[in-house]
């Protein structure tokens, strides 16, 4: 049974954690830091936050839900796992690839599709302007994050600041200009699905799918100019799985809009 609650979600994403810890998965990374910011979505729900505790709870259950049904699916080789999800979750054996990249796959498929779809089915038709405050405030609080997982894949990836040098490796916001641009597009593919009907809806979804694959595979093999810098990079970077999953795992606290929350 799918969760349907925010408590359900970490317990389910502590049980993928451990179980890319147990075999030195590189699904891991991203697990490791999603687990994190949901972690702190969770304790600002009560906290006078949120103009809508629950809907923005729902919408998480949702969100997530997309990337749980994604990884289901993969592993038992059905037929539910998304064209960006399949990119992203082939790209974990790939053992060239940098950490960024593995992160930056994983947020390609999450944020470029799922969570414009999510917002859309959480708050239909009209009702989507009324999620949007609260859409902003989660931005706010990935704006207090950012810096921690920066340092901490500098701290991982010594030469990480090579990847400035790459330039424009695919066309599209979240290698140009980060998460919060990529979640701006993801509200406006809100705003185009919100009034479908489901009819209309579904070709749209998979429109938009098949452009974010093309994303995806952007990310994962870019163009030759950028190879260079990318190999750079993974040369003197950590390849301990484990000990990667384990620092993205790392909780600490964040001052935050007078709370400390963990992360």
């Amino acid at each position: 049974m799918p969760e349907q609650t925010i408590d359900q979600l970490l317990t389910r994403m502590d049980d993928i954690v451990d179980d890319c810890l147990l075999g030195a998965s590189r699904l891991g990374f991203f697990a490791a830091l999603y687990r994190r910011v949901t972690r702190t979505i969770h304790d600002l729900l009560g906290k006078d936050y949120f103009d809508d505790d629950a809907r923005m709870e729902h919408l998480d259950v949702v969100f997530a839900g997309r990337w749980l049904a994604a990884v289901d699916d993969y592993v038992r080789r059905g037929p539910g796992c998304t064209a960006p999800w399949t990119v992203a979750i082939d790209a974990v054996a790939d053992r060239r690839l940098i950490i960024l990249q593995h992160l930056l796959v994983g947020m390609n498929a999450h944020i470029e599709l799922d969570l414009g779809v999510a917002c859309a089915e959480v708050a239909p038709g009209d009702a989507l302007a009324s999620l949007h405050a609260d859409f902003l405030r989660i931005n706010k609080v990935l704006a207090v994050l950012s810096p921690l997982v920066e340092k901490e894949i500098g701290d991982l990836s010594p030469a990480i600041h090579l990847a400035e040098k790459v330039g424009r490796v695919v066309e599209k916001p979240i290698v140009d200009t980060g998460m919060l641009v990529a979640r701006t597009t993801a509200w406006s593919l809100a705003k185009h699905l919100a009034p479908l009907p489901p009819a209309e809806r579904a070709p749209a979804i998979a429109d938009r799918a098949a452009q974010v694959a093309r994303w995806g595979r952007d990310i994962v093999e870019p163009p030759l100019l950028a190879r260079a810098a990318l190999e750079a990079i993974e040369v003197v970077e950590s390849n301990d799985v484990r000990a990667i999953i384990r620092r993205l795992s790392q909780a600490r606290t964040v001052r935050f809009d007078g709370l400390d929350l963990p992360t």
